[in-house]
C-alpha cells in the first residue's frame, strides 16, 4: 500500500473515480436483476455484462467520459464473481451504498504509471503527479 498527498483537485477526481466504480457495479447488478426477472432461468456469461454496460453507461451517466475510462472497466470482475458466487448459493445480490469505498484502476496500461523519489505520475484524467510522504522504490 503506498500513501499519498495529493491536492485537493486530485482529491476530487479520486473520488469521482471511485464513485464511478460504485455506480458501474450497482448498474451491473440492476442490470443482471432487469434481466433475471425478465427471463427465467437466465443466466450470465462472462462477456454479456460488459456488452450491456457499455451500451448504457454513458447515456446514463455523461460524467462518465471526463474519467479515465479504466475507473469503470476496474469493475467488471467484482459483479461477475458476485454473480458466480450467488448461482453456486454462495451469497445474495447487493448493491453498494455511498459509504462503502470502492478501488480504482489508476494506470491507462503498461509503463503509464511512473515513480520517481516522491512523485507518483499517473495518467492526466487521474490526477497526473501526486506526491507521497516517502521515497518509493
Amino acid at each position: 500500500m503506498i500513501a499519498l498527498d495529493p491536492t485537493a483537485e486530485q482529491i476530487s477526481l479520486f473520488k469521482s473515480h471511485g464513485a464511478a466504480a460504485r455506480i458501474a457495479r450497482n448498474d451491473l447488478i440492476a442490470l443482471w436483476r432487469e434481466e433475471g426477472n425478465r427471463l427465467p432461468g437466465f443466466r450470465y456469461g462472462t462477456s454479456e455484462p460488459r456488452t450491456l454496460l457499455n451500451k448504457t453507461k454513458l447515456k446514463a451517466h455523461p460524467w462518465f467520459k471526463d474519467l479515465s475510462q479504466n475507473a469503470v472497466k476496474s469493475v467488471y470482475a467484482d459483479p461477475e464473481d458476485a454473480i458466480a458466487r450467488f448461482y453456486s448459493a454462495q451469497n445474495r445480490r447487493r448493491f453498494h451504498g455511498k459509504s462503502r469505498r470502492f478501488a480504482f484502476r489508476a494506470d491507462d496500461g503498461v509503463d503509464s504509471v511512473k515513480i520517481l523519489g516522491k512523485v507518483l505520475t499517473l495518467p492526466k484524467k487521474m490526477g497526473g503527479a501526486v506526491k507521497t510522504p516517502e521515497p518509493l522504490r
